[in-house]
């Protein structure tokens, strides 16, 4: 920093540099400067106070400085390696690289051999993913350039091998996307996940907290594999635990899977392979442990073709059909509907009479539930609107009809017991005629006389107006009841009518 003072009356002493009001330092001899170091990044306001022989001062316009980072080139600090993959995998390529400011990423690839690279159309993150390989492809070469305002850095280049198929099998089916059962790996642990069974690597494997498990593969929206063969690795140590296992497909990712193959043997030091024919096309294809297995397995190659599928509307295979509940009890209407891709469903429902429907929310699976229903709810309609990309399709409406609650009346009192006289059988202490009126649905009357009965008594000077009878079957002799009847006297031996 540097200022110029002078003075009519005398002479200048010093100049003293503030910023702000922080003194930075004092020159006391023309040219007047001071240096201004180690200043971090900012905006600061400087200004200059000039003193004369006799203590004046004067001080100087103020002057903003603002100091920015010095930018800082790319350097690469991850390099991209060899990979090594099968005819129909992908291969995924990363680096990292540090400097100032925003960087941006090219990836270039050059022919075997070459030293002439191209830039790779959209591959412009730190990470690259070729489409599916062939062996056309072994050798090519790839390197990544980062770039900011400081200039740019180029990787190291790192080459792709390409191996041929193994025993003339169809290609590798690539993945869209992994489908699982959703319990996660043994534990939480992040080195033994559903998709380690896709990696390539046989060293690592799937180990799921779900004994019941399964892992698989989505191939995409609009596409189906055909599949003609499944190569598998079984984990190391744990080959046992992958007989029995099955591989599957199907074209909704939770339901509707048939079975493509079963594990006869495995071995976790080679490959198996399993032979596919007439398999139909499918989207989801997934390995399904046996019980207690935990879906143990190293690796697996589904192999086949793969084909872009036409949109189909979706169409109704099951319909809705009428609910008849009591209140309060809930009501479940269930639909299916094929399409391609799987549909998504919405239900909805309008008043009896209505022609009106409105969605319900949150009912947007093939089955819908209601809340506990009132009477005020009979004769509501339902009815669902299945949907995908090719259409949408309406089923059958149909109609819940709500009973009112049955209210009983009291149970009556009773003053005394009334029987046939013949006591329990064999005399049995614990199934006496007093047993059917105890409160306890364990315990029952069984009687020494096969003509039996047995009654209640309401006392003298009462009768019993009856408008209901609830009872309930000795345990394991419902049948013994059927053809009975329920009768009422004002005589405890004759004149019984039928209730």
């Amino acid at each position: 920093m540097t200022a110029a003072a002078s003075d009519s009356d005398g002479t200048v002493t010093q100049v003293s540099f503030y910023r702000g009001t922080t003194l930075l330092g004092t020159d006391t001899s023309s040219p007047y400067s001071f240096p201004w170091t180690d200043v971090g990044t900012g905006t600061y306001t400087i200004t200059a106070v000039a003193t004369d022989t006799g203590g004046a001062s004067t001080t100087s316009n103020a002057a903003t400085v603002t100091v920015t980072a010095l930018a800082v080139a790319p350097t690469i600090t991850t390099q991209p390696v060899n990979l090594t993959v099968t005819a129909g995998q992908t291969a995924n390529l990363t680096v990292a690289a540090s400097g100032s400011s925003t960087l941006s990423y090219q990836w270039s690839s050059a022919p075997s051999g070459s030293t002439t690279f191209t830039a790779i159309s959209g591959a412009t993150s730190a990470s690259y993913t070729t489409a599916a390989t062939s062996t056309a492809m072994s050798g090519t070469q790839y390197r990544c350039v980062a770039t900011n305002s400081a200039g740019s850095a180029t990787s190291n280049t790192a080459t792709l091998t390409v191996a041929a198929n193994s025993g003339g099998l169809d290609p590798i089916i690539p993945l869209a996307g992994l489908i699982s059962d959703g319990a996660g790996s043994y534990a939480g642990n992040p080195n033994t996940t559903a998709g380690k069974a896709y990696d390539g690597l046989t060293a690592t494997f799937y180990d799921c907290a779900n004994p019941e498990g399964y892992t698989g593969i989505d191939v995409g929206a609009g596409k189906g594999a055909t599949v003609t063969a499944i190569r598998y690795w079984a984990r190391p140590g744990f080959a046992a635990r992958m007989v029995g296992g099955v591989f599957e497909g199907s074209n909704s990712a939770s339901s509707g899977f048939v079975t493509l193959g079963t594990v006869a043997s495995a071995s976790d030091n080679a490959w198996t392979t399993l032979t596919v024919t007439g398999a139909p096309l499918f989207r989801y294809l997934r390995y399904r442990g046996p019980s207690g297995s935990f879906c143990n397995v190293a690796e697996i190659e589904f192999r086949g073709t793969v084909t872009t599928t036409a949109a189909t509307a979706p169409t109704f295979t099951t319909q809705p059909i009428g609910q008849s509940v009591r209140a309060p009890a809930t009501a479940t209407f269930t639909v299916a509907a094929g399409g391609s891709p799987a549909p998504t469903y919405q239900w909805s429902s309008a008043p009896s009479g209505s022609t009106t429907f409105t969605a319900i929310s949150g009912a947007t699976s093939a089955s819908y539930t209601t809340a506990a229903t009132s009477t005020a709810m009979s004769g509501t309609q339902y009815r669902c609107v299945a949907t995908n990309s090719a259409g949408s399709a309406t089923s059958n409406t149909t109609t819940l009809t709500v009973a009112a609650v049955v209210v009983l009346d009291p149970t009556i009192a009773m003053a005394g017991l009334i029987s046939d006289g013949a006591g329990s059988y064999a005399g049995n202490p614990n199934t006496t005629a007093g047993k059917a009126y105890d409160g306890l649905t364990a315990t029952f009357y069984d009687c020494a006389n096969p003509e039996g009965y047995t009654g209640i008594d309401v006392g003298t000077g009462q009768e019993a107006t009856v408008t209901a009878i609830r009872y309930w079957a000795r345990p394991g002799f419902a049948a013994r009841m059927v053809g009975g009847v329920f009768e009422g006297s004002n005589s405890a031996s004759s004149g019984f009518v039928t209730l």
